[in-house]
């Protein structure tokens, strides 16, 4: 049996995922230069909303990201301890190479926590303090489907507090960016929904007390919820009790595939929304490109195999882009949000500008079932057949 939190990712999302969705803009295409006003509906009121300013710079413009190497990361484990095929090997070393985003949780108990984020920063910094060191807190326990009619006990949150704890003041002023709690709305299911966002609104107000961490609300993905589950107003209202306030923003596809430009429209949409609603702190996005170079909306599944989507087979060819809900990797980790060799349209790229702060690996392809143990076949056919492939060459 595996350990707790190597529970298969996503598998609610299936059900929350409605079969033969319309996939139609919510919202109307915008150019460079994008209005800062925006109308409501009728039955919202009669009269403009004025919003403020919004950045067309990322938080992090001019920054650089570590890259962990050491025993969190399974990759980095295969290349360096138990080995990899000849043939796997290039792929498998530059995945190593890449900057991502490493998951804690409840695996590193609440006396451990400490001294493994220690570490982690350690192995990821590398004797550099100022590169950005990236974690996805994944503490909530317990969570998944069991989240659904689990009632957290006293002690559960007593043990999440401390864990918490422990890893902010092990953080301290180190450059962080913190991924809180990926595949978040599994909390639209959960019956003690409001027991959980309690602990999450804890979360969120302790990281934000470290001046150099910035927060980003796991938001799911523009398929999760899907324009017709209630598309960014679904997502907005699960992550308002959270505090909006103690947070920089939201993070968009941590286990889907859905493509760049609709992680970028929900973006958009769920900055607005609070926008309009009077918050004062600057928000913007963080995405992950790990899955979505060839993107698919998780509904689409086309495979029998395992009957979830969660463990998609690598594309072999590129002749399968567009056809099949195969998985490839997307643009590598940035903060040149907008750049035109991204491929983006011209108004997504307008829209990166003033929403997003970065492109980052925190879904994890490479894993099987996206946890464990690592699939060395899987990410060498993934790399290869990437779109983005050429721009993988740095990371040899």
């Amino acid at each position: 049996m595996r350990p707790r939190h190597f529970l298969p990712a996503t598998l609610l999302s299936l059900a929350l995922t409605v079969p033969g969705l319309t996939q139609a803009t919510t919202a109307s295409a915008v150019a460079t230069g994008e209005s800062t006003t925006l109308s409501t509906t009728t039955a919202e009121a009669k009269k403009k909303v004025t919003l403020r300013k919004q950045s067309t710079k990322s938080r992090w413009a001019g920054q650089q990201l570590g890259t962990y190497k050491g025993p969190h990361d399974q990759a980095w484990q295969a290349l360096t301890r138990t080995g990899v095929k000849a043939k796997n090997k290039p792929y498998v070393q530059q995945l190593v190479n890449i900057p991502k985003v490493g998951w804690m949780g409840a695996w590193q108990a609440d006396d451990v926590v400490y001294e493994s984020t220690k570490n982690y920063i350690r192995d990821t910094q590398q004797g550099d303090p100022t590169k950005i060191v990236a974690i996805a807190s994944f503490r909530l326990d317990p969570w998944y489907t069991e989240a659904r009619t689990a009632n957290p006990s006293a002690a559960n949150i007593a043990s999440y507090k401390r864990w918490i704890r422990n890893q902010v003041r092990a953080i301290g002023n180190t450059p962080t960016i913190i991924v809180l709690q990926p595949d978040m709305p599994f909390l639209m299911t959960a019956k003690h929904k409001k027991k959980y966002q309690g602990m999450l609104k804890f979360a969120a107000a302790e990281y934000n007390k470290n001046a150099n961490t910035k927060i980003y609300l796991e938001a799911g993905s523009w398929d999760w919820p899907a324009p017709g589950q209630g598309g960014a107003k679904a997502a907005a209202k699960f992550l308002e009790p959270i505090g909006i306030k103690n947070v920089d923003g939201f993070a968009l596809g941590s286990t889907h595939y859905t493509s760049l430009e609709k992680e970028i429209l929900r973006s958009k949409e769920l900055v607005d929304i609070f926008r309009k609603k009077g918050y004062k702190n600057e928000l913007r996005t963080v995405i992950t490109t790990a899955s979505n170079g060839n993107p698919w909306n998780f509904g689409d599944w086309q495979f029998k195999h395992r009957g979830v989507a969660d463990e998609a087979p690598a594309c072999t060819s590129k002749k399968q882009f567009k056809k099949v809900t195969c998985v490839t990797t997307g643009v590598p980790p940035t903060f040149d949000v907008a750049n035109p060799k991204w491929g983006l349209s011209k108004t997504a790229r307008a829209r990166a500008k003033k929403y997003v702060d970065a492109y980052l690996w925190f879904s994890r392809p490479w894993l099987d079932m996206q946890n464990s143990p690592f699939l060395e076949d899987k990410t060498a056919t993934m790399l290869k057949v990437s779109p983005f492939r050429k721009y993988y060459a740095q990371y040899k």
